[in-house]
């Protein structure tokens, strides 16, 4: 909930306050910068930046009413580690960085008729009082409920300088054509959405926000998502005259499929998504702008139509350890590389006295090889079978060498760190967790716990699998059983939910599924089926995704995995499955299936 700042008057001054330069000051207004603030400008409860205070994101562009000393406000403008005290359109107050703010000659309204509507937060009385006088003293002439909608009868400079503010009141006209007063800090100014917006279909979560099974906040939560996450409109036609209301709830659907109702308050409408598919003619060398791609270096005759994709190597790293990767990269390939101290019971990542030396080697690395650019850090690290000192026959066996969250993100830290000495413009990606093992808890709370250690990522990369080979599989949404991965999908949109739970400050980062496969059962193969359109299917899946307005954009899907292995992982060879190659070969020939920017 929005915090509201204590009731307060404002005297009102006979004069308005010149600025050194001569111009007045009073009255004025700020706009959030589309160059400094390109993914929006966080509006805080207090002038500082700290975990937690929050209350929106302020889309680019958004006009700001300064709400403190205009003089000193505009002192701060541009200046690092100001804060200036502001309120929105939707008439939430908070705190926002002088840096990304610039002066504007607009206002929150510049029709001669301004149309306000009544917040949520006064239902608690019953509803706003529309009275006589503007003073509590004043007689009641009716209570005007939340949502109610006002006709403004004072001057458009008037309205703008006191709505939303504590301790001011407006002349106003309800919809029975009753005249009278209400307390400003009750309303705000109704927005008109452009129709475009209204089709798109979104909001975004400006807070952390729960979705709750009714429109009430005593009802069950069914699924909750960080600031920044897109959420689909599943509402009435009149959706909009109530996002960014105190009281009042939203019907939505997360992209991560959970279905429910989330408190207006915590949302916004965000600008019209208008990315395009990415070029291989502007991507960088070493990047590609199709999906397609492979775990492992493999036959790149399966592309055709000039569709080069995505190839990844998986490394253990050693002391002045390198790989050649020009060859690839230098024909369009987009390449990935996974660094790992070892592989199984070894470690991907070494035990906690180790992380310095294993970062220097990840660095040597990348020092000492030529045409990749993307670098992965370790694998499942939630995944016992993963951690260092483990018996493989009985991964977990060595509690104390367990890769935690926290672990992880002190190794990732310093690894990304090193690399970015050595090359600074350099992507350092965590590892992927195992979206489906339980031994170290549930695998969403490790991932969010790891992100919350991490000081900077340059993208993510994630796992998604089917239990079984039918194409139809991709796009169920069978839950796991019990705890504690309830929450969970059995099959391949298993990735929606992480993607859930990413920050809005890493929301613009590229994400990488570099492993996924019909996985084997009980009662059949990997694989099974050979060409029955399981990967198209897959494809189509992440076409789709990325095709939603606001999505994070997913630039690569690898098939795991070409090379012939032994042991467990011949099963998986993508080289011993004709099948499954002309399946690809068709899913390539025939989608132009690229990633938006």
């Amino acid at each position: 909930m929005v915090k509201r700042a204590r009731k307060r008057s404002i005297p009102r001054r006979s004069s308005p306050v010149l600025a050194r330069d001569g111009a007045p000051v009073s009255g004025l207004f700020l706009v959030v910068d589309n160059a400094g603030a390109v993914a929006g400008l966080n509006l805080r409860g207090d002038p500082a930046r700290r975990q937690g205070n929050i209350l929106k994101v302020l889309p680019p562009g958004a006009p700001l009413k300064v709400i403190e000393d205009g003089v000193a406000a505009l002192g701060k403008i541009g200046q690092a580690g100001g804060w200036i005290q502001v309120l929105d359109q939707a008439g939430a107050q908070g705190y926002v960085s002088a840096v990304y703010v610039r002066r504007t000659d607009a206002v929150f309204a510049n029709k001669d008729v301004i149309r306000l509507v009544v917040n949520g937060d006064v239902t608690s009385s019953g509803g706003l009082r529309l009275r006589d006088a503007p003073n509590a003293g004043g007689d009641v002439l009716t209570l005007l409920p939340a949502g109610s909608e006002l006709q403004a009868l004072d001057a458009a400079a008037e309205v703008n300088a006191r709505v939303g503010v504590n301790g001011q009141w407006l002349r106003v006209r309800d919809g029975q054509g009753r005249e009278g007063y209400v307390a400003a800090w009750y309303t705000r100014i109704r927005i008109d959405v452009p129709p475009e917006l209204v089709a798109q279909g979104v909001v975004v979560a400006n807070v952390e926000a729960v979705l709750r099974s009714a429109p009430d906040p005593r009802s069950s939560e069914v699924w909750r998502v960080v600031a920044g996450t897109p959420l689909r409109v599943t509402d009435e036609a009149d959706w909009p005259s109530r996002v960014g209301a105190t009281g009042a709830f939203v019907r939505v659907t997360s992209y991560a499929f959970k279905s429910a109702y989330v408190g207006a308050e915590a949302l916004s409408i965000p600008a019209l998504d208008q990315r395009t598919a990415a070029d291989n003619a502007r991507v960088p060398v070493g990047e590609s702008a199709w999906l397609f791609g492979m775990h492992d270096p493999y036959d790149a005759g399966l592309h055709a139509n000039g569709r080069a994709g995505w190839v990844l190597f998986t490394e253990v790293t050693n002391g002045a350890g390198s790989a050649a990767y020009a060859d690839w990269a230098n024909r369009d390939w987009g390449v990935i590389v996974r660094l790992n101290n070892d592989y199984g019971g070894s470690g991907t990542i070494p035990v906690t006295g180790q992380y310095t030396a294993f970062a220097e080697r990840c660095a040597n690395w990348v020092r000492n090889s030529k045409g990749c650019h993307l670098w992965i850090i370790g694998n499942e690290m939630n995944n016992p079978r993963e951690w260092p000192n483990q018996d493989e026959t009985n991964p977990g066996n060595n509690p104390g060498d367990a890769i935690t969250p926290e672990r992880y993100a002190e190794c990732f830290n310093r690894v990304r760190a090193a690399i970015k000495s050595v090359s600074p413009r350099h992507l350092v990606i965590p590892g992927a967790v195992d979206p489906y093992n339980a031994r170290a808890g549930s695998s969403l709370d490790w991932f969010k716990r790891m992100l919350a250690g991490l000081d900077d990522v340059d993208g993510f990369a994630l796992h998604a699998y089917t239990q079984g080979g039918s194409a139809s599989l991709v796009s169920s949404l069978d839950p796991f059983g019990d705890d504690p991965l309830r929450w969970q999908y059995y099959h391949f949109r298993c990735y929606t939910t992480f993607l859930d739970a990413i920050p809005a400050r890493w929301r613009n980062k590229p994400v990488f599924i570099t492993e996924t496969n019909a996985t084997p059962t009980g009662t059949e193969p990997a694989w099974s089926g050979g060409r029955n359109g399981w990967t198209q299917a897959a494809y189509a899946e992440i076409q789709r995704w990325n095709q939603q307005p606001h999505a994070q954009q997913i630039r690569a899907l690898l098939l795991y995995r070409w090379i012939v292995g032994g042991g467990s992982d011949g099963q998986y060879s993508i080289l011993r499955q004709s099948g499954v190659q002309e399946d690809f070969r068709a899913t390539v020939a025939g989608n132009d299936y690229r990633w938006r920017w």
